[in-house]
This record gives C-alpha cells, structure tokens and sequence, in this order.
C-alpha cells in the first residue's frame, strides 16, 4: 500500500468552473489506481471556501488547508529572492509549516501537486526525498501575459511585472518535480524543455448522452463558459463584433445562446442573443443547440469545452490554436481565422447531412483519447514504476 499526498490548489468539490472539474476527472482516475491510500489536501481561499468531502468508494482523509489573502512582512520580504507577488499567498507561515508536518508525519511514498500554487508549497527538502509529480494544467508564466495584454489597462502593469518575475520562478519550480503530467499538447513543448520527464495526461470520460440528431432540428447555437472569466468575455465581445452579426443578417431566425456566470449581461433581442447566466442543468441547454461554438483565439491549458462536445455528442466550432493538438477528431471543425469560422457556422445550417456524418463519430474518438480506463493505467504505471 502507497501513501500518496494529493494537494489541489483549490477544493475539488463542489465542482465550480472548468478548473475544478479538471481535478475532479484526475483525482477519479486517481481513486481508481490499486493499493493507495490516500490524503487529500485542498487549499482553501476566500475564493473557494466551501469544501465537500471527495467522493469514492474509499475513504479518503481530507485536510483543507486554509490560505489567508493577507500578506505579511516576510512574505514581501520573500520577492527580493524572486517569488512572484501572486505566489506569495500560498506561502504563508502556517501553510508551509502544516504541509511540512503533514509529510514529515505520513512518510508519504509521493506527493501530487494537482495545479501550480500546490507545487509552490513543495519545500527544497522533499524534492530531494520524495517523488513529487506535478500536475500541470497550464503555464502559468502564459496566463500572466496574456492577462497583461488584455486586463483592465491600469492593472497591466502589475500583471507585466508578475509575468517577468513568474517565467524563471515557474520554471525552477517546474524542473524539479520527478515528473510533470501535463493536461495539455500544446504546452508540451515548453514543459519537456523544463523537465525531459514530462508527459501527456489528458482528461477523460465517463459519460455519454447520444443526441438522437435532435440538434438538426435546433436554431439556436450555444456558447457555454464563465463570463466573469478574461479569456471567455474577450472571446464573446470579439465574436459578437465581427463575426455574429454578418451571420445574423444572412440566418436572422437562428438565436446566440450563452449560459455560464454573468452571461446575461449579454442579452441583446435585436441581435437574437440570449444570455442565460449560470445554468444548472447543462445537459438540457446543450441538447437545445445545433452545434456549439467556442471563439477563443488565445487561452492557456486544456479547453473542456472540448469534453462538454464530446460527452453531449454535439459539433464544436473552435479555433484551431485552442483545439489542444486534437485537430484530427471529426467533431471538432477547426478555423484558422473569422472568416473560416464563419463559413462552418453556415456549413452547419447548409445540410443536415454534416451534423449526422460528423455525429456518427463522436463516440468512437471520445472512446479512443479520453478514456478512462487509459487515465488510470497511465496513472498507476507512474505510481507504481510500471
């Protein structure tokens, strides 16, 4: 029997925004591996305060680990040697020392830092002395400039600052986990560059709800993301600008419909847009769409509206450079630029036939890279040293 240390730089559970439901796929196949007996330690802000206990047939010793926004003397202290302002609240006095009890204790086999603030608690002294395996789900160093271009303007700045300080920081960081599992192709590159032990680790699967070619009858296409979220409010803003209404005045009956957090600020009858905020049952507004569209240009990480396509069985229209290196699965219709995207939105209305053809396939490209079953004997070879 393994004793493993799962850290999440957030609570797992509830599953709140793509990040969460990222971790809960991993921590799945994780709970899923033989001989493991596990402790799970969620870091816990003001931000994501709720905790609910993990699910799974066994039972699992949950320890959150509450991180306080307050930021001392000594933490400011820490920059001079080069630690990041938005790093500094994870290392705070009582953080650091309650994740070096708990692993002096536990004589842990490995430590998984599922996410980048988990890998900033890891001290230099359990690098040398247990395997740490490092979860990655996007470069952080890429998510600080990006957020420097396009964030509010007085705050970019500070976001520059971040990103200068946050390259050589992650990567240190990076290079000495024993391994780096990454959640994306894209990034690869980079991560191997940093650490030759990286790998891919891609979501998975476990449900499938066949469409039954209800969407061919639909009018309506669907957009599903948090709009308090940089990257998905740019995306929309952009899309609504150039793209949109050249569709609406050739295919005026056909309705823009968004659901996720803050969406209704959307709402626009003249234009046939209909924001419809958080949206419980996700199922249900998915299955009400002909297809779904994602208008990213730029993002860091795995896009999991490539799950919600795959699991729903519905057509995705994206941009090629946020299809994650999964440009040959026949359900993801790929756009190098505005007017590509737009020619296979009217492709979609243009003939039935694409949506069945494209249809017929989902299932079997779902089944062949995001199964589960995969994930978990990927998960264990590295656990076990298989």
């Amino acid at each position: 029997m393994k004793k493993i240390l799962y850290i999440s730089h957030k609570p797992i559970f509830p599953i709140k925004d793509g990040g969460s439901r990222a971790m809960a796929l991993f921590f799945e196949a994780l709970t899923m591996c033989e001989n493991l007996e596990i402790t799970y330690v969620p870091l816990v802000t003001s931000k994501h305060a709720k905790v609910d206990p993990p699910r799974g047939s066994q039972p699992i010793q949950t320890v959150p680990l509450p991180v306080s926004t307050r930021k001392g003397l000594f933490q400011f202290r820490r920059m001079i040697d080069g630690v990041p302002l938005n790093v500094l609240r994870y290392l705070g006095s009582s953080s650091v020392s309650t994740i070096n009890d708990l692993i002096l204790q536990r004589n842990f086999d490995a430590i998984i830092c599922d996410g980048f603030y988990a890998l900033c608690l890891i001290g230099e002294e359990h690098f040398k002395h247990h395997a740490v395996i490092y979860r990655s789900h996007n470069l952080e160093t890429y998510h600080w400039k990006q957020r420097s271009k396009y964030d509010i303007w007085w705050k970019r700045p500070l976001f520059r600052w971040i990103a200068r300080m946050m390259k050589p920081y992650e990567q240190a960081k990076v290079e000495r986990a024993s391994k780096v599992l990454s959640i994306s192709a894209d990034e690869m590159d980079v991560l191997h560059q940093w650490n030759p032990n990286t790998h891919l680790f891609l979501p998975h699967i476990t449900e499938h709800f066949p469409n039954h070619s209800s969407s061919m009858q639909q009018n309506s296409i669907g957009f599903v993301g948090d709009m308090e979220w940089l990257p998905n409010k740019r995306a929309m803003t952009q899309f609504i600008a150039k793209i949109w209404p050249v569709f609406h005045q050739e295919f005026p009956h056909v309705q823009l419909s968004i659901a996720g957090r803050g969406s209704e600020k959307y709402t626009n009858p003249s234009l046939g847009i209909q924001g419809y905020g958080f949206v419980g049952q996700l199922r249900e507004f998915i299955q009400q769409q002909r297809f779904l569209i994602n208008p990213i240009l730029e993002g860091t990480g795995f896009n999991m509206k490539l799950l919600d396509a795959l699991v729903y069985q519905i057509p995705l229209i994206s941009y090629r450079s946020r299809l994650c290196g999964l440009t040959g699965i026949a359900c993801f219709l790929p756009s190098m630029n505005d007017e590509e995207f737009l020619q296979n939105m009217k492709r979609m209305f243009a003939n039935d036939a694409v949506i069945q053809e494209i249809s017929a396939t989902i299932h079997t490209d779902a089944t062949k890279y995001f199964n589960l079953y995969d994930r978990v004997n990927e998960l264990q070879n590295v656990l076990h040293g298989n």
